[in-house]
Formats: structure tokens, sequence, C-alpha cells
């Protein structure tokens, strides 16, 4: 691993005082909040299964195929990761880590010389969106520098990148907004959570960040209504109690210590926290959880900040997924549909955009269970329930956006509904323990006569059976049962089934022995 070379300390009261300056002179009113539920609610694109993608000299780079599912969903308002870990495979082959780096990944190797085609500037330009929300993130902040301490030279560079990158926004995409953000603050500190000083010099760079968008701001003639700084964070409890009820450490979060010392246009809520309520109680109304924890999150901002409106906030990221152990693909698209209904109820609380996570299918490498949030599947590229029902609510069928009521369900666990434990074995006396050569019996409703298929994930495998191989093959509407295809190894696996029209069960983790 490369060294990293160490810049001259700054002291943190310095850097957060000529950060602060910048910040607090120069912000301006955010945009007034988007009417259109299309403009509103947007689409996140990162991380997902491309093993549908096609590489060919006419087919768009991965970014912008990514993009086209964004469009067909309906939303013209989306949301990228752009930084040095390049998931899209469209960075520079080489981009010094300079003032320039951010600026050069969207207008080209030649920055500033000149600007060539690139995906980004591709995805910028596209006339199917208004509103791009850009996870940034240069090297130093992909190595995470700040966790242990933030230098004057650290804190420059970073400033600057931005600021450049934001020129290059403002000048080249003009009608275009973007909102610059990080991801899941909580996530990111959670290493550091019990060291004071990691906390500063978290404020310390999201300040310095901030300022990277205002001076952008400043030396462009509208900038202050089409780049806007955002700060992202994840919890609005932690270990059981309200973010910031008291000073101590293991209440501590993003919100309360970050958000309280940083200015920014809008603070995101990466919202997974609060929906996860539908893990325990199906029945729990989502208008209330959200509108809670947005109200909170809110009033403690406030303390700070006197002048926030709901507008000020957004929820960065939310979606659920088929496969989640208490889900299946009708909970999924209709827990979707309530929330777009709550959001967008003329007493919703009044966030300015809300983020579903996300366009296609997590990677099956990212997540034990599949990933399955996409708009669109990553085995095929076709769309979802969930993504059916966004599109119909996003043309404004609200009404109309229905799911089936029998869609394929894995028995719960009678001592933990809140997990699936419909597939056992009956070689180990009818248990959920299986070796990597067991035979599956799966019992559970509305599996289809015949034309089920259950799929077996494992790290970035994925097995389709019976297609992929396997013996005992039987299926009914309550049971289907299927032999643990060759090439498994001991460890966790994910396994659901998917009927003949296509819809998804909710899954069952599987820790398979030797």
């Amino acid at each position: 691993m490369r060294s990293r070379r160490r810049t001259r300390p700054l002291a943190l009261a310095a850097l957060w005082g000529a950060a602060w300056a910048i910040a607090a002179t120069s912000a301006a009113a955010i945009p007034l909040r988007p009417t259109a539920v299309a403009k509103r609610f947007g689409v996140y694109a990162w991380g997902f299964d491309d093993s549908s993608y096609t590489v060919c000299p006419t087919c768009p780079d991965r970014l912008n195929w990514a993009a086209d599912k964004v469009a067909e969903a309906g939303s013209r308002t989306i949301r990228v990761y752009l930084g040095a870990s390049d998931p899209y495979g469209v960075n520079p082959p080489v981009n010094p880590e300079d003032a320039g780096y951010l600026a050069r990944i969207v207008a080209g190797a030649g920055y500033p010389s000149f600007t060539s085609e690139t995906a980004y500037a591709q995805l910028f330009a596209d006339p199917r969106f208004d509103t791009y929300l850009l996870t940034v993130y240069s090297p130093a902040d992909n190595r995470g520098d700040w966790t242990d301490g933030y230098g004057r030279d650290e804190a420059d560079l970073e400033r600057e990148q931005i600021a450049q990158l934001g020129d290059v926004l403002l000048r080249g995409f003009r009608g275009k907004t973007f909102i610059l953000l990080n991801w899941e603050g909580d996530n990111a500190i959670h290493g550091h959570a019990g060291d004071p000083t990691a906390w500063d010099s978290y404020v310390a760079w999201a300040r310095t960040r901030a300022a990277g968008v205002r001076e952008s701001q400043a030396r462009n003639a509208g900038g202050a209504r089409r780049l806007l700084a955002g700060l992202e964070f994840n919890l609005v409890r932690r270990n059981g109690v309200w973010c910031g009820s008291d000073d101590s450490l293991a209440h501590r979060c993003v919100l309360d210590y970050v958000g309280s010392r940083v200015d920014v246009d809008y603070y995101s809520y990466s919202s997974w926290d609060t929906l996860a309520i539908k893990a325990f109680d199906p029945t729990a109304n989502l208008k209330q959880e959200i509108g809670a924890s947005l109200g909170y999150a809110l009033d403690l901002l406030r303390r700070a900040h006197p002048g926030l409106t709901p507008a000020n906030l957004l929820l960065g990221e939310l979606g659920f997924a088929r496969t989640a152990p208490r889900n299946g693909e009708c909970r999924a698209a209709q827990y979707l549909k309530e929330l777009v209904g709550a959001l967008a109820a003329p007493d919703a609380f009044g966030v300015s955009y809300a983020i579903v996570w996300q366009a296609i299918d997590n990677a099956p490498s990212v997540d034990v269970d599949g990933g399955t949030f996409g708009l669109f599947r990553g085995s095929d590229g076709g769309p979802t329930l969930s993504g059916t029902v966004f599109r119909s609510l996003l043309r404004g069928g609200r009404d109309k956006a229905t799911a089936p009521l029998a869609c394929p369900r894995l028995n719960a666990c009678h001592d933990n509904p809140a997990n699936s434990c419909g597939a056992v074995n009956a070689e180990a006396d009818w248990t959920p323990r299986f070796s990597i050569d067991s035979t599956l019996s799966i019992f559970g409703l509305n599996f289809s006569r015949a034309g089920n298929a259950v799929q077996v994930i494992q790290g970035g495998r994925r097995y389709v059976l019976p297609r992929d191989g396997g013996f005992a093959w039987h299926e009914s509407p309550g049971q289907v049962n299927v032999a643990l295809p060759p090439g498994l190894e001991a460890g966790p696996a994910f396994v659901y089934v998917t009927d003949a029209r296509g819809l998804d069960s909710n899954g069952q983790l599987l820790d398979l022995q030797p």
C-alpha cells in the first residue's frame, strides 16, 4: 500500500473559521421545491448489477445505460456517484490528483485547455433530466484522509477541487441544477465515532466542501441557484436514543454534531433506519414515521440554523428490497407506493427531493441478500413490480398503481416473524441446517403450479434452478424442492423463489456448512 504523505497540520478552529465565513456569507435561498412528482422523486444509480449490460460500439456506457433506466422509470431527477472509485468505468485513464481532478472527470483529460465528450458530460447534457444529485469524492475523500486529522494543504486542495468541478458544471450545462453531497456521514464515521478528534476533522472536511461550492457560486453568475451544497446523514437515533439528546459520544450523530456546525443548502437523510420499521411491523404508517424522523431532524438543525424549512431537507436514499425476509415483491411495491403517496400528500413533510434506491438491483456481491432494490432487475434489465408502480405514480396514476395481492411468499418463523424460515432440510429433522450439497424443501404460499425458479446467490454468483442443474425438483403452490447446485462454498448464501409470472418471494439466509 502506498504511504500517504501528511500535510502541514492546521488548527481546526482556523479551518472552521475560514470555511464558515465563506459558507455563511455566500449562501443564497434554495430553489423552490419542485411541484411535479417526476422532478421531486428521483432515482439513484450506483453499485448496480450490470450483468445485463451489453458492450458494443453504439451502446451507451454503464453510466448512461443506468440513466436510461431512470428516464424509463419516468423521473427527471437522478443521483449518481462522481469520483475516484470510478464504478461506471468512465473516468479518464490518467488524472493527476491536483485541483482539476474532479473537473477532469466531467470535462475530459485535456481540461482546462479543451473539453471532450465524456460519459458525465453526456449525462449532464441529457434533456430528460433537470436535477442531478452527485455523491462527490476526490481521491483524498475516497481514502478517508480526514480520519487522522485534516491539514491546511489537504483542505486547500479539496476546496479547489470542488470549486473547479462547480465551475465546469455551471458553465457547461446551463439550465441544469446540481446538488453536491457526501455519502451517509454516520456510516462514514462509524469506525471513528468514539474519537472526538475524528468528529472535529469530519466537520472541517464538510465545511471545506461547502466552501468549495460557495467559491464556485460566487464566481459564476446565477451559481447560487444551480449549484448547491448538501450534507448527508443516516441516523436520527444512535444506540436507541435520539441524536444529540445529550452531550455523550454514544449519542452523537452527524445530524446533531456536524449538521449544527456546517451551513449547507440541503441536509439529506438516507432513511434506512426509519424505513426499517416495516421489517418489524408491516402495518406501520410510513407517513407518520418519516414525518417524525424529519421533524426531529429539522427541529434539531434549526437550533443552529433558524431559517431552515422542510424544503432544506432531502431523502437521499429510500427503498425496499423485494427479497428481504419480511417483504416479497408485492409488499416492496406496496411500501414504495405508500411512501411516495405519503411524501406527495398536501399535508406531507415538504422535502424538496426524495431519491429511490435504486435504478437497477444492487450487484450480488454487494449484499448477501442479493440487493433486490431495483426498479429494474439486474439479471435481465426488465422492470420490477416496484418499477412499474413507481412509473405509474410519476405519471399521476396514484389510484391505478396497484400491486398483485398474491405474490409468492416463504413461510415466516414462528418465533421471529421478521425472518423467513420456510426453507428447511428433511435430512436435518426439517430444520434450516444445510450443507453445500443439501436438498431444500421450501414451504410457502402462492408459488406457481409450474414454472417456478429457485434463485441461490452467493457472493457475485447467481444460480437459477432448475435451469442451472440440480435434481429432486418438485413444485406446487405450497412447496418447492430443489437440490443445491454444485459450486457453492461453505458460508452464507441467500435463497428465494421467482414464480412463473416473474415475481419474487421474500428470501432466506442460509448458513451452508462444508
